[in-house]
């Protein structure tokens, strides 16, 4: 069965700590630039979105998912139930990007 890495935009903190993982076990160094995974971070809202990019979930075993903490990251099975639970966690996702923008042209508005 496949599988997909689900990312629960909501309940990630900004540690970074996936993107440390990432470059150690792939790079053999903590170096957050050279990991596969980064964390986006929407200023002054506290805000932040883990990102993959060329990822290959590490032979079907993802370390940036064993270790974050705040269980933001899951590798789940692409279910109809949970690809239905990622479709909702992206507009989910949409919806917050767009009140964001939305607030960012208001206070480039007010200046």
């Amino acid at each position: 069965m496949q599988k997909i890495l689900f990312v629960d935009p909501e309940k990630c903190r900004g540690c970074r700590l996936c993107e440390a993982v990432c470059s150690l076990f792939h790079e053999k160094v903590i170096n957050p630039s050279r990991a596969r995974i980064h964390v986006i971070k929407y200023e002054n809202d506290e805000f932040y979105v883990p990102v993959t990019i060329k990822c290959d979930f590490c032979s079907g075993d993802p370390n940036c998912v064993k270790f974050c903490i705040p269980g933001s990251l899951q590798f789940i099975e692409a279910n109809a139930i949970n690809l239905k639970k990622k479709r909702e966690a992206i507009e989910n996702f949409s919806k917050i990007i767009d009140k964001y923008m939305k607030n960012m042209r208001i206070r480039v508005a007010k200046k």
